[in-house]
C-alpha cells in the first residue's frame, strides 16, 4: 500500500476519533442511570393472574418474592416464550400449564405491573 492511500484512511480514523470524544462528555452529562422498574423471576406455582387484565395479580411467598397483589397497569405488556400476546392468550397459555417460569416486571413509582412474560 502507497502512502498516499493510507491517508484517506487515517484521516478518517481521525474523524471517527473526534467524533466520539465529543460525543463523550455529553453522554456523561446525561446523569447517573435511573431504575424504572424491578424484574422478578418465579415459578408459575407461586403466582394467581386475575381474570382480566384490570384485576390485580397475587403473588404468594417464596424466596425472594415479594408477597402481595400488584395492579396490572393500562399499557402492561404480555407474552408467551417471547411472543407478544393478549392478556386472554397469557391467560390461556398460563391455565394450561406448560409455563412454569414467569417475569414480572413491577415499575418503581407506584408498584403497577408493566409487563407479564412466561416460559416453559
Amino acid at each position: 500500500m502507497s502512502r498516499t492511500s493510507l491517508r484517506p484512511s487515517v484521516l478518517a480514523l481521525t474523524l471517527l476519533l473526534a467524533a466520539a470524544a465529543v460525543q463523550l462528555p455529553s453522554a456523561h452529562a446525561a446523569g447517573p442511570w435511573q431504575v424504572l422498574e424491578d424484574s422478578f423471576e418465579l415459578s408459575a406455582n407461586f403466582l394467581r393472574l386475575p381474570d382480566s387484565a384490570t384485576g390485580s395479580l397475587q403473588v404468594m411467598d417464596c424466596d425472594g418474592c415479594k408477597a402481595g397483589r400488584f395492579r396490572l397497569a393500562d399499557d402492561a405488556r404480555f407474552s408467551v416464550a417471547g411472543r407478544a400476546v393478549t392478556y386472554a392468550e397469557l391467560l390461556i397459555a398460563f391455565r394450561g400449564g406448560r409455563y412454569r417460569s414467569v417475569y414480572i416486571d413491577l415499575r418503581r413509582d407506584g408498584g403497577e405491573v408493566s409487563r407479564v412474560r412466561i416460559f416453559p
